[in-house]
């Protein structure tokens, strides 16, 4: 599966782009056998077919594997912004 995104972190109310995954070069998985994709995002992912467009904004708990977790005062977030297709 191809993933083109922009992810951005939201933080008291203003977003940043950090990452921007284009149809140039874009993310590869193999949906439902890799276990290194947030399963948040496998969870938006379930049940799409190619070209469907879809956002999700995952929680920093939903956002950071255990051992990366960074200190958020509550109010950061991570969004998927994709405005693109899967």
């Amino acid at each position: 599966m191809e993933l083109t995104y922009d992810l951005y972190e939201v933080e008291n109310g203003k977003e940043e782009l950090m990452l921007s995954m284009t149809s140039e070069h874009p993310e590869r998985i193999v949906f439902g056998v890799e276990d290194n994709v947030l399963p948040a995002l496998c969870d938006a992912i379930e049940g799409k077919q190619a070209g469907d467009v879809f956002d999700i904004t995952l929680t920093p708990e939903e956002g950071f594997w255990p051992s990366s977790r960074r200190t958020c005062d509550g109010t950061c977030a991570r969004t998927f912004r994709s405005g693109r297709q899967v």
